[in-house]
């Protein structure tokens, strides 16, 4: 774990005040160890901290450079085939002095130019520096596992790992961005390319940046849209697919030689996990579960069971649940930009109770975005089913009929609004409303042109793939990169293996569900490893209702958070209308109050 960052003027001489103020402004994600760069002409430079995490070797010096000084990389993350690059760069003449992936970052750009993210494999982000050009490059991986913000204004290119970074450079504009908060009352998190600041911005996933002295340009150098064809295969050949895909993603993000473990709920997807890895024969592995104390939990008794059949070392953490009084504004204080994710909570405690116990934690989450999510998808597969069965005989009626009966993508996106757009309206005071624009459809033109190009062939393969391209950047991954840093701990996603991701959207729907079973594929591919009552069991929609972490005191938390703000952003009369429903008890009432009060919670902290 580490953290970037790199400033480049275009006017005016970068100083290494600035430059350490940016840098040491995200100590807590790299803690240990620092490096600097400043360019000979002092129109740029770049930063790097890193954090030793439990059982690492102490990391090598960042930034790094090629070998007469003209190319300079800093990098957070890991490149998984970075010892290949390494020696096929070696192969074509290339000097190296460290061990540092920078450094085969810095060689293989001078090898493949822009083009080089295409041969990296991991989860990273980079700041590249060719002072022979006067150009300087910010790269985000293929899924958006490492956060990577920067601020534009024309003449001067700055960019970190973490939002308050930047936030905090003299004469940035951190107002609130409102279609920044708009994204954030419908959907609990932001939209790549905004933030909630009006001067700060995203990188999106899989994109490259170049920054010239006037002007920035970005490109996107891969997407999880599937083969042309790819639903066509025999369906023997997708099952043996998704089981070797991830068997390789495992053997590539299991670090070898430090602490690591796996978090087990249970289920189907941390079950194949630990599994398959029991199966590579590397000794024994750790793995953890999460539970409330006292109680019996479903989740504890799977994981217990699964832990007993692949003799894994196994620890049930049990938590007690807290006063929300204390609890959520401890949460708060580690985002970056408000976030309303319901793994917000289980993120935190996990990494907070696995602080020191591993340094390394490999997690099932994204399974569901890339195998289905019977609460998310669940419109989306009754109506595939009903555009499949129309088989007429004839290409074009067919096809006239896919299109006349696809449902609205408004649909599927109102479906995700905590807020819509009647009740921001009346939320939302006029200085920071944005206004109406016809409909959820027309608000958010990305997302549906992102559907599209990620489905082209089924409606629910076009929802998942957007749901690769936004949610999980913009809020389950942001989520835990957050928690990690907070409490020390590198979680690794492997189902989110950018070939696993291409390979499962392209599993045509008689796959991904039939007989009412949902992620069919998978349950075939791990039935020669999982026992059966774990293989088969039915889905939980969330395996910690938010309540339960709370003790006592929440409603007059929410009420005093929100009623007591003196904050011009929400009408007091909404909000008490909102607390005179029975919303506790209301799942859709609930998820508003919750909202907000994270809202409120994180403008507390990091935006007074």
């Amino acid at each position: 774990m580490s953290a970037i960052c790199g400033i480049v003027e275009s006017r005016i001489a970068v100083t290494e005040e600035l430059l350490l103020r940016v840098r040491d402004a995200m100590v807590l994600r790299g803690p240990d160890e620092q490096g600097l760069y400043l360019s000979r002409d002092r129109r740029a430079g770049l930063g790097h901290r890193s954090r030793l995490t439990n059982g690492s070797a102490q990391t090598p010096q960042q930034p790094a450079s090629n070998e007469d000084g003209t190319v300079w990389a800093v990098c957070d993350g890991e490149i998984y085939n970075s010892l290949d690059l390494r020696k096929s760069l070696d192969r074509s003449g290339h000097v190296f002095r460290s061990s540092s992936q920078a450094e085969v970052i810095v060689h293989l750009y001078e090898e493949r130019g822009e083009a080089f993210p295409s041969e990296l494999d991991g989860e990273f982000a980079i700041g590249l520096l060719d002072e022979k050009t006067a150009r300087c490059y910010l790269v985000r991986d293929r899924i958006g596992k490492q956060p990577l913000y920067y601020a534009w204004d024309g003449t001067r290119l700055l960019f970190a790992s973490e939002i308050r970074a930047i936030a905090g450079y003299p004469d940035m504009d951190t107002g609130i961005d409102p279609m920044g908060l708009d994204d954030y009352l419908s959907f609990g998190y932001v939209t790549c390319p905004r933030t909630i600041f009006r001067g700060i911005r995203k990188l999106p996933p899989a994109h490259i940046l170049r920054c010239d002295s006037s002007e920035i340009s970005s490109r996107t150098y891969w997407s999880p849209a599937p083969e042309p064809n790819a639903r066509l295969r025999e369906d023997n050949r997708h099952e043996a697919s998704i089981y070797e895909q991830i068997q390789s993603s495992l053997r590539k993000s299991f670090p070898r030689g430090r602490t690591a473990g796996v978090l087990l709920s249970g289920g189907l997807f941390s079950s194949s996990i630990a599994g398959l890895l029991s199966l590579c024969g590397d000794g024994t592995i750790k793995t953890f579960s999460l539970g409330f104390a006292g109680e019996e939990d479903e989740d504890v008794l799977f994981a217990r069971e699964v832990s007993n059949r692949f003799g894994t070392s196994h620890e049930s953490i049990l938590i007690d649940p807290q006063p929300a009084c204390d609890l959520i504004p401890a949460m708060a204080t580690m985002l970056d930009e408000p976030l309303a994710t319901q793994e917000g909570l289980p993120s935190y405690l996990i990494s907070t109770a696995l602080q020191g116990r591993v340094g390394v934690c490999l997690s099932g989450e994204g399974g569901r975005e890339l195998f289905g999510d019977p609460s998310r998808h669940r419109l989306a597969l009754d109506r595939q089913r009903l555009l499949d069965s129309l088989k007429v005989g004839n290409e074009a009626l067919e096809e006239s009929l896919h299109d006349a009966l696809s449902p609205p993508f408004r649909d599927y996106l109102a479906q995700l609004s905590t807020f819509t757009e009647e009740e921001k309206q009346r939320l939302v005071h006029t200085e920071w409303k944005v206004p109406a624009q016809g409909g959820e459809e027309d608000r958010w033109p990305a997302f549906r042109a992102e559907a599209l190009a990620a489905g082209r062939e089924d409606y629910l393969g076009g929802l998942q793939g957007l749901d690769v391209l936004t949610r999980l950047p913009d809020s389950l991954l942001a989520t835990i990169d957050r928690s990690g840093t907070f409490g020390s701990i590198e979680l690794r996603l492997p189902l989110l293996d950018p070939a696993l991701i291409r390979t499962a959207l392209g599993i045509p729907l008689h796959l991904k569900t039939s007989g009412g079973i949902d992620r069919y594929i998978l349950r075939k591919a791990m039935a020669r490893v999982l026992p059966q009552e774990v293989l088969w069991r039915a889905p939980r929609s969330s395996s910690f209702p938010l309540t339960g972490f709370f003790s006592s005191g929440l409603e007059d938390y929410a009420k005093e958070v929100l009623l007591g703000s003196d904050s011009n952003l929400f009408r007091r009369a909404t909000l008490n209308a909102l607390f005179r429903q029975d919303w506790l008890e209301n799942p859709q009432g609930f998820s508003k109050v919750w909202t907000l009060v994270m809202f409120e919670e994180w403008r507390r902290a990091c935006h007074p």
